[in-house]
Parts: structure tokens; sequence; C-alpha cells
């Protein structure tokens, strides 16, 4: 089977059976390690179509729709494939910050190609996340039980990937606006990177693009004339095209 697969960014090891701990020390991140080798799927579901693994060692995986084996094939179908599998991916990594496990999103331009080894498991050779290690290094401590390359990272437990499987969370915010998930991600994800700034500014989107959704379902249900609901909507003759505007309306 092929992927299109990017690592998740921060990275961390998801361990079974174990309770990691607020800081586990040295010793316990290399045992977690030993026992759940990095390449092994800790999480395998289905999201609008498309499977998505997530191996222990924090590889991501989205299934490639084969666009390469269909006739006619051009680079338009190969990017908007890759745009659609990033926008797969994030809504799993927005349901993952939703839960605690904060990672950044990812473009259509940072997915690789990847797929199964001869052993069956996922691969990834080269892809974006852990900008700190060269991709083939990272590749073989993902290979081998132990290895002090990943001695730094922090270990997970899988339960939050199964709690997150099906991403609803994700789904119904994509449904008030395709772009929502990725920018709740990006605001954690900065807030987490002690970036105030870009992390205001993400989750001042985020609440404006919530409060018009709320707006608009708020406009449909009061009772007015034609009239009225017609300078409601249009926001160019009535204050409440802003968001400050309408939450006090709403509220009121």
């Amino acid at each position: 089977m092929e992927f299109d697969a990017a690592y998740l960014d921060p990275a961390c090891i998801f361990c079974s059976g174990i309770d990691p701990g607020p800081e586990p020390g040295l010793t316990e991140r290399i045992l977690a390690f030993a026992r759940n080798r990095g390449r092994e799927v800790a999480l395998e579901t289905t999201i609008q179509g498309r499977k998505i693994l997530i191996t222990r060692g924090s590889g991501l995986f989205v299934e490639a729709t084969g666009v390469l084996g269909r006739e006619n094939y051009n680079r338009d179908m190969r990017d908007r494939d890759h745009a659609d599998a990033a926008r797969v991916c994030n809504l799993l990594i927005c349901e993952l910050a939703l839960r605690g496990l904060v990672t950044r999103p990812f473009t259509e331009d940072e997915l690789c190609p990847a797929k199964e080894g001869k052993d069956g498991l996922p691969m990834i050779w080269a892809a974006a996340g852990l900008r700190q290690f060269r991709s083939l290094a990272t590749q073989q401590a993902l290979s081998h039980e132990e290895n002090l390359e990943i001695a730094s990272w922090p270990a997970a437990d899988e339960t939050a990937l199964q709690q997150a499987a099906d991403a609803p969370n994700a789904v119904h915010l994509a449904e008030v606006s395709p772009a929502l998930p990725d920018f709740i991600a990006s605001a954690l994800i900065s807030l987490n990177w002690q970036r105030p700034a870009e992390a205001v500014l993400f989750a001042w989107i985020v609440a404006e693009q919530l409060v018009n959704s709320r707006w608009d379902e708020h406009v449909k249900a009061v009772k007015i004339n034609a009239e009225h609901r017609k300078r409601l909507e249009s926001g160019r003759d009535y204050p409440p095209r802003f968001a400050s505007t309408r939450s006090t309306v709403m509220a009121g």
C-alpha cells in the first residue's frame, strides 16, 4: 500500500501498558521504546474515506488514492490528492490537539511518498517533522529496539490515539469552516512553542469563524421581517458585521 507521510512534530514515543508520567527518565524512555518498536502501528483508522496510520515512532501515514495509476494522470491531479491528504491528516492532528496531544498541522508540500516495508510495516525515509534529526538517522532509530537517538523524545500513552480515532470533533468543526481544524491546531502549537502573538492571531480567527457560524443560525432563528433579516445578513448597514457586536447581540 502507498501512503503520503510525515512525522508528527514535535515527536513522541507512543507506548502501551505503561504510565509514562509527566517526566519519564532516560531509562524509562529507552525501555518503553524497546518494548514498542518505532515502526509498529499504534493507531489505524479511517477518516472521510482515507486510511490513516500513526506509528509508535510518530510516523503519520495517510493512504494515497492511487492517482499515479490512473489514465491521463497529471500534476494537477497529484496536487489535489496531496492537498486532500493534508486536509485529512490535519483533521486527526486537530482532534489530538483538542485532547491534549499537540502537534503542528501540515501543508501538502510537506507530505512525502511512503509505503509498506518488506516486514509489512509502514516506512518513511525522508519527510517533514523531526527537523532536528537527519532522515536516515531517524529511520535507523525507528528500526531498532534500542537507540539513544530517541532518548530525548517524550513518552505518550497510545490511549490518546484511540480516543481520537474518528476525529469526531474536528470533522464537525470542518463543517463550520474547512480551515478551522488547521487554525485550532496552529493556535495550540503556537501556545506550546511560546509564540503568544501567533497563538492569539490563530485563536482570534477561530473565534470569529465560530461566532459567524452561530450568527448565521441566529439570523435564521429570530422572528423578524424580511427587510430586517436582509439588513442583518448583508452587514452593510448594520453594526453586527463585526464578531464582537454579533456576540453581544446574540447574548442580549
